[in-house]
């Protein structure tokens, strides 16, 4: 009966700090938001220039197919980072929504690098009966104008991400 009670007791002490724990986190400094997203644009380009500069040195024809695994691997575990980086910082509004949409454009290019993964590893595995070779390097152009769009996208949401360290309040010295 003792150990039971203990137990009741544990479990109400453990719900009850739970308001504490659900408390909204405070909001992360613009700066180091933004010091943050340079940083992975920077990752990002890092990995991508890496990427390019080993294929323009392939020799063996399956050589793209490996550099394509190990590239995009790369960049799904600098967004899985980059991610937690970023879930870990909170924006009050009118910013509010930036920190989960980068995000979500993260997670997105992760899913197709997944796929590009994916189709170079069926390429490399050599032919197997079933496989439609023609299709999946079809799909890769398709791929890559998302990850496209997805970039021109984060590109374009810039500005307003730099905004983020625009001291609203007016300049008592420009009245």
């Amino acid at each position: 009966m003792k150990l039971l009670t203990s137990i009741v007791l544990a479990f109400a002490l453990i719900g009850s700090a739970s308001p504490l724990q659900s408390a909204e986190k405070p909001e992360t400094s613009h700066l180091a938001f933004v010091t943050e997203y340079v940083r992975e644009l920077a990752a990002n380009e890092r990995i991508r220039e890496s990427g390019e500069q080993e294929l323009k040195t392939a020799t063996k024809e399956t050589e793209p197919f490996s550099i394509g695994i190990h590239a995009s691997t790369l960049i799904q575990l600098e967004l899985r980072s980059q991610i937690l980086m970023l879930k870990s910082m909170r924006l009050k509004a009118p910013f509010d929504e930036l920190i989960p949409n980068v995000t979500t454009f993260y997670e997105h290019k992760i899913a197709l690098h997944q796929r590009l993964i994916d189709i170079s590893s069926a390429f490399l595995a050599g032919p197997k009966p079933g496989v439609d070779y023609g299709a999946l390097g079809a799909e890769v152009p398709k791929i890559r104008a998302e990850l496209e769009y997805i970039d021109h996208a984060l590109f374009d949401a810039s500005p307003l991400i730099f905004s983020t360290v625009i001291d609203p309040k007016a300049d008592s010295k420009t009245m």
